[in-house]
């Protein structure tokens, strides 16, 4: 039975638009059961993947920030990946729209970084920010 769930919520997951299945995964990301918490993190990681930063923005970065942000500190290993994914997506978007402005106008690429710092310091307790550089930083050396 959970595997029937857990394929059908990948097959939403990649089929839907990511916009109407966030929403309705949101109040899951916060259920007191641990694989049901994991199952939606994973559905909206993939979402995440999914989307560019006007459809994020659209939703709430922020929203989106701090949800992955929670999710960092599950005590699943899968809802903690699917974190990692999320956030991973939020500054590879983040970071494309960046390189975009960049052709217009020189030095973007120093103003998009410290764009994405004070969205995470904005959005973010400092410890949950710190986490979040660490995971970008983290990411782009390897």
């Amino acid at each position: 039975m959970a595997e029937e769930a857990e394929k059908a919520m990948r097959a939403m997951a990649a089929s839907m638009p990511p916009l109407p299945l966030l929403r309705k995964l949101k109040a899951y990301v916060h259920h007191a059961n641990l694989r049901v918490r994991a199952k939606a993190a994973v559905a909206r990681s993939q979402c995440a993947s999914r989307m560019d930063v006007a459809t994020m923005k659209e939703f709430g970065m922020s929203a989106m920030l701090q949800v992955a942000a929670e999710l960092l500190s599950d005590r699943l290993p899968e809802a903690r990946e699917a974190a990692r994914g999320m956030v991973n997506s939020m500054h590879a978007a983040f970071s494309k729209e960046a390189a975009a402005a960049r052709e217009e106008e020189e030095g973007a690429a120093a103003a998009a970084a410290a764009s994405w710092e004070s969205l995470c310091a904005l959005s973010l307790p400092p410890i949950s920010a710190q986490s979040v550089s660490k995971i970008v930083s983290q990411s782009q050396s390897q």
